[in-house]
């Protein structure tokens, strides 16, 4: 039985081979691209709000997405 967390097989990753100095503990670092993130998630509100028209039967001719404000 792997004690491989499931998050680290989803990206493919092997388990790391420990040396006889290490006593099995490790680090990660993970960094978010925070533009790519809330595009993604931009897109998915868009596309929840086409669905929720659709369903509704709510007709529309476009949607844009604006650009970002300064604050």
């Amino acid at each position: 039985m792997s004690h491989v967390p499931i998050w680290l097989t989803n990206i493919k990753s092997k388990p790391i081979k420990l040396g006889l100095d290490l006593c099995g503990g490790i680090h990660f670092l993970m960094k978010i691209d925070m533009d790519i993130m809330f595009n993604k998630l931009y897109e998915q509100c868009i596309n929840e709000f086409v669905r929720d028209l659709y369903n509704k039967n709510i007709f529309y001719v476009k949607i844009q997405k604006i650009k970002k404000l300064q604050s």
